[in-house]
C-alpha cells in the first residue's frame, strides 16, 4: 500500500452509539475533531517534506529556530487556509492558541509577496488540494 493510500484511509475510532441529544452532539463534535487532526497531520508531513524538517519540530512546544517556526506558520496557514479549518481548530492540532494560528497566518500572507516564497506555498497547497482530490474529501467540505 502507498503512502498516499495509507493517508487516504479513515482515521480508526471506537464506535460511538448516540443513545441521547447530549450523546449525539458529542459524536459529531469528536468526529469533527477527528477529520481537523487528520488534516493537520497530512498538512504537518507535507509541508516537513516540502520545507525539509523533522515533523516532530513542527508540533514542539518550544518556538524552535526560525526555519521550524516559518514551517510551522506555512503548516498552520495551509491547515487553515486549504483545509477549511477553524483557527481553533488548527490550534488544536498544534497544541497553540487560535490567536497564534491568526498570527501565523498574517505572517504568512505577508511573505508571499517574495516570488520564491509564494512559488512554494503553492507547490505545498497544491499537494494538499491534490489529496483531497484523490481522497474524495474537496478543500473545506463540512461533513
Amino acid at each position: 500500500m502507498t503512502t498516499l493510500q495509507t493517508a487516504c484511509l479513515p482515521r480508526t475510532t471506537r464506535a460511538v452509539v448516540p443513545t441521547g441529544t447530549g450523546d449525539l452532539a458529542h459524536h459529531f463534535t469528536r468526529s469533527r475533531m477527528a477529520r481537523a487532526h487528520d488534516r493537520c497531520r497530512f498538512v504537518q508531513n507535507t509541508v516537513a517534506l516540502g520545507m525539509r524538517v523533522n515533523v516532530g519540530l513542527l508540533l514542539a512546544p518550544t518556538r524552535q529556530r526560525a526555519p521550524i517556526a516559518f514551517a510551522r506558520q506555512v503548516a498552520m496557514y495551509l491547515a487553515h487556509i486549504s483545509c477549511g479549518l477553524a483557527l481553533t481548530d488548527v490550534g488544536r492540532c498544534f497544541g497553540r492558541d487560535r490567536t497564534t494560528v491568526a498570527h501565523a497566518c498574517q505572517l504568512v500572507e505577508d511573505r508571499r509577496d517574495d516570488p520564491k516564497t509564494d512559488l512554494m506555498l503553492d507547490y505545498l497547497e497544491a499537494a494538499v488540494l491534490d489529496w483531497y482530490a484523490r481522497c474524495g474529501e474537496p478543500s473545506g467540505q463540512a461533513h
